[in-house]
């Protein structure tokens, strides 16, 4: 486990590449993806963990997965990253919460049904408080926990849940896919605005 100090706080993050390197959380508020881009739609998101973090007098973790999902399941796909994974995790430590967990992407977490990995990895190893997700989150195999399914079973095991309304920029959602498009059609000037930073 690493211990890295964000820039212009006095915060400092935890790097975990392994649930074994976590230790004991108090309310502890999650968000979950791969944030591709680390763009302007991702930084709502995290705004949203920390202010629940700090309504909950808890900590903030971020779980992402390395390599991209994509890279894994579909390896001769027309799919290239925004950020390469380099990139992507020094943007993700820059942005103050307590936690980064990168999770390992491999063949037998693709093929974690929603409701296991909801159990064992939210529940059984994390202890999580609260869930912050994007309005099209989904969650285990085949994408199979849809956002109304993540919310039903947050209530049931007394999971705040927040979901944070999808960011919209002349009239485009900032997404990941669309950004790649627009880099795809060398719209560069509108993929760096739903970034957030020149590309």
């Amino acid at each position: 486990m690493k211990k890295r100090r964000a820039q212009n706080s006095d915060k400092i993050m935890q790097l975990l590449t392994s649930l074994d390197d976590l230790k004991k959380t108090k309310n502890l508020v999650v968000t979950i993806g791969s944030f591709d881009g680390v763009h302007r739609g991702h930084l709502d998101i995290f705004s949203a963990l920390k202010a629940k973090a700090k309504e909950l007098n808890g900590e903030s973790m971020i779980v992402t997965f390395d390599p991209h999902p994509q890279l894994v399941l579909h390896p001769d796909a027309d799919f290239f990253q925004i950020t390469p994974s380099k990139e992507k995790m020094a943007l993700l430590q820059k942005q103050n919460v307590d936690y980064l967990m990168i999770l390992p992407f491999t063949y037998p977490l693709a093929g974690t049904s929603f409701t296991d990995f909801f159990q064992h990895f939210l529940l059984d190893r994390l202890h999580v408080r609260a869930l912050v997700m994007g309005p099209n989150h989904s969650l285990g195999k085949n994408r199979g926990g849809k956002t109304q399914d993540i919310k039903e079973l947050c209530d049931k095991n007394e999971i705040d849940v927040v979901v944070v309304p999808e960011l919209i920029i002349d009239g485009q959602s900032v997404r990941s896919s669309e950004i790649r498009r627009l880099i795809h059609e060398m719209e560069i000037e509108q993929a760096s605005k739903l970034l957030g930073r020149r590309l």
